[in-house]
């Protein structure tokens, strides 16, 4: 939606507010803001295509208060509020002293998802043709700060790119908690799922992208640090920092230190607190306050980059068969299997024995306590010396 007739626009809609100024300047749209949006916040991101890809150069963060601007935060380069064509997002909701913007994916079972701020509008793709590794090499090529984000039924997945390198990969999948490479083949199965809603580009400024990052990373830091740039985690939701100073918050992000939901302050019954700038409820006399912690931006020139898998997507899913000399190698009555013991090992044949399960390898590297990419070479010998071959089970 097109913010340039903004002041023709009906009452302002409680879901928000997501376009561009068009050919208005920052400062005209924010002077037809101040009458239709008395209090909220007013986020102005400013773009540049790069490669076919748009990446976020600055964002302008202002908390609006009885038509004023009672808070500005300038983030990256962002030019100017006399420039036009910036991308906005505006929100409605009670006065505070720092801006306040909803998160990407409040609801998903991911922490580092649920510290997604939304600048901007993301990009849905299309489901079952979009492929991850070519996609990530464009973003790489374009230097582009931000998450690719799948989510279905199959689970929750997630790669953050800081200057287009992926630094940062975790997945859900059931009970099962996956990072790095293991979230990336996650990843590369969601974005083939023909779920319509499974696959979303979520453009990031520098900085907070870099924050999220050192979030999502697990990169604590002391709270008695003044100078602390990341996000810090607590009853008022996700608070992100630059050199001590909060400019934004994340509120009801569904989050306190180590993952648990907000549910103590929905069922508090007590008193009024502020926290990082934004007033709460307490839990009543007696309750455990939820903790505050701090996570540091990851530095983004040392941030090492994970590796994306070698197989082709939904390889984890495969399933490897005994062949007869396989099963014979499992048969304590044979010769080979002594040979087989002196050569693998007690892990090499309880690889042979989950795999004579009918496990997937996704599975047979959860039973070994073994990451999926330290299989492969397993495989191929084993395939090799003609004693498994890809293929189902009997009976599937």
């Amino acid at each position: 939606m097109s913010a340039r007739s903004a002041t023709a626009l009906p009452p302002y809609p409680s879901d928000g507010l997501l376009g561009t100024t068009g050919s208005l300047s920052g400062h005209e749209l924010l002077g037809a803001m101040r009458g239709w949006l008395p209090s909220g916040t007013l986020a102005l991101a400013q773009g540049q295509d790069v490669s076919g890809v748009r990446v976020l150069r600055g964002v302008a963060l202002m908390a609006l208060a009885g038509g004023d601007v009672t808070a500005r935060h300038m983030l990256g380069r962002f030019a100017g509020l006399a420039a036009t064509d910036l991308d906005v997002h505006a929100v409605s909701h009670i006065p505070s002293s720092l801006p306040r913007l909803p998160s990407v994916a409040p609801e998903c079972d991911l922490e580092c998802a649920r510290a997604l701020p939304r600048f901007v509008s993301s990009l849905r793709l299309l489901p079952a043709v979009s492929d991850v590794k070519p996609l990530l090499a464009k973003l790489g090529e374009a230097g582009w700060h931000g998450a690719l984000l799948g989510r279905s039924q199959l689970g929750s997945a997630m790669v953050l790119l800081l200057d287009g390198r992926v630094v940062a990969a975790s997945g859900r999948r059931g009970a099962a908690t996956l990072e790095r490479q293991d979230a990336v083949r996650l990843l590369q199965r969601l974005a083939h799922d023909n779920e319509p809603d499974a696959l979303h580009l979520v453009p990031l400024e520098p900085r907070s992208a870099a924050a999220v990052a050192g979030f999502a990373l697990g990169h604590e830091y002391e709270l008695a640090e003044a100078q602390h740039t990341g996000i810090e985690t607590g009853p008022a939701g996700i608070t992100f920092y630059y050199r001590g100073e909060p400019y934004l918050v994340l509120a009801g992000a569904g989050l306190l230190s180590g993952g648990a939901l907000m549910a103590a302050a929905d069922a508090a019954a007590g008193t009024g607190a502020s926290v990082a700038g934004a007033t709460v409820t307490v839990a009543a006399a007696g309750a455990i306050a939820p903790e505050v912690r701090r996570y540091t931006a990851l530095d983004e020139p040392t941030a090492p980059v994970v590796p994306l898998p070698e197989e082709p997507p939904g390889w984890e899913a495969q399933h490897y068969v005994l062949t007869l000399r396989g099963r014979d190698a499992l048969n304590p009555m044979t010769e080979l299997w002594m040979r087989f013991r002196t050569t693998y090992g007690p892990l090499g044949q309880r690889l042979l024995e989950v795999l004579a399960d009918g496990a997937t390898l996704e599975t047979v590297a959860s039973a070994l306590g073994t990451p999926l990419e330290e299989l492969r070479p397993w495989l191929q010998k084993l395939e090799a010396e003609g004693l498994v071959r890809q293929g189902a089970p009997r009976g599937r």
